[in-house]
């Protein structure tokens, strides 16, 4: 599945900006603010790019520019790199590439908009409507809006114009947050609701399976406990055999000793593992003893994982990794599909 900027993330990271976080102003994608200010009217909102033919306008997509800058802005990675919001998005490299910000930005938005428009049209068609959760939080974002623009002394279209460079109506903003979430709520429901027969992913396999690396083994479900110290390791796996080593106790030792919050909350559970490695001479002893065609349910081991050991119970096999594969890449297909029905083109100069 082709990994795109988190729409919802985006959106959560815009609702603490709003709030005064902090975070970078507004740019638009060629780097600088743009628009008009609020004394001159004189704004035409052009169009940007069609989706199916349908126009997609310029508020449109800074609105989606900006999001996605104040995502970068929030990240992990963009703290690494050193992305300064007080310097042109043009006059910035983007790390270990060739492309500036402005760049990216530009075609990471519009790869994510062809993607939110044309699932939203499908879901349209579809009759799917969005949820309690993704209207709470367009309620969320309006309530925050209009708490900075009350703090900060500012109307409404103030408000969007120093956020987003140029003027928008809360009808129009509504109008791209609803199709944000609509569309890539209905994506990830395509994926998961849309079932395939076994003859579908037997077919499927036997036109791609050169693509398929260790199609033999199946996935698998385990339960883990991490240690930093193999003797620890040891002594907690000697406690588990001089029980009736069932799931139940392991699972009663992941909440004894696991350090994870997380792991604590899913009794160390991990479903429907794959082989990470490309290639069996990369098969490393980790998943050796993991995907072991022999693995039994109720098998156990110590792992030597680099930089601390795992006490690992195997739960049983799962799918054979052929029919996960065969899965994913249809369900991609179909979704590339649905792109091709709504084509992205540009305005003639």
């Amino acid at each position: 599945m082709k990994k795109r900027r988190s729409f919802v993330f985006a959106m959560i990271c815009l609702c603490l900006i709003i709030s005064g976080c902090g975070a970078p102003s507004s740019q638009n994608a060629s780097g600088s603010n743009g628009g008009r200010t609020a004394q001159n009217a004189d704004f035409e909102d052009a169009v940007a790019f069609y989706v199916g033919g349908e126009p997609v306008y310029n508020s449109e997509f800074n609105f989606h520019v900006v999001s996605a800058v104040n995502s970068y802005y929030e990240s992990e990675e963009g703290q690494a790199s050193g992305f300064d919001p007080g310097i042109p998005l043009s006059e910035q490299v983007y790390p270990d590439s060739e492309y500036t910000l402005e760049d990216m930005f530009r075609q990471s938005v519009t790869d994510d908009m062809h993607y939110i428009i044309s699932m939203y049209n499908e879901a349209q068609a579809d009759g799917y409507e969005m949820g309690d959760w993704e209207k709470e939080c367009i309620k969320d974002f309006f309530e925050s809006l209009d708490a900075y623009a009350e703090q900060e002394g500012l109307t409404e279209e103030e408000v969007f114009i120093s956020k987003y460079g140029i003027p928008m109506s809360r009808e129009g903003v509504n109008k791209i947050l609803e199709r944000g979430f609509i569309g890539e709520a209905y994506e990830k429901y395509l994926i998961d609701n849309t079932k395939y027969e076994d003859e579908e992913l037997e077919a499927f396999y036997e036109e791609h399976k050169r693509e398929v690396i260790m199609a033999d083994c199946n996935t698998a479900t385990l339960r883990f406990i991490y240690f930093a110290d193999r003797g620890l390791a040891q002594d907690v796996m000697e406690k588990f055999e001089s029980g009736d080593r069932s799931e139940a106790s392991f699972i009663e030792l992941v909440n004894q000793y696991s350090t994870d919050e997380v792991d604590i909350a899913a009794g160390g559970l991990f479903a429907d593992l794959s082989p990470e490695n490309t290639s069996v001479a990369l098969f490393d002893d980790v998943e050796s003893w993991v995907f072991d065609g022999a693995r039994q349910p109720g098998d156990y081991s110590i792992l030597d994982v680099g930089d601390g050991y795992e006490l690992a119970y195997f739960v049983a096999q799962g799918t054979p990794l052929w029919k996960k594969w065969s899965r994913s890449a249809k369900s991609e297909e179909d979704i590339q599909n649905i792109l091709a029905k709504y084509p992205l083109t540009y305005p003639e100069q």
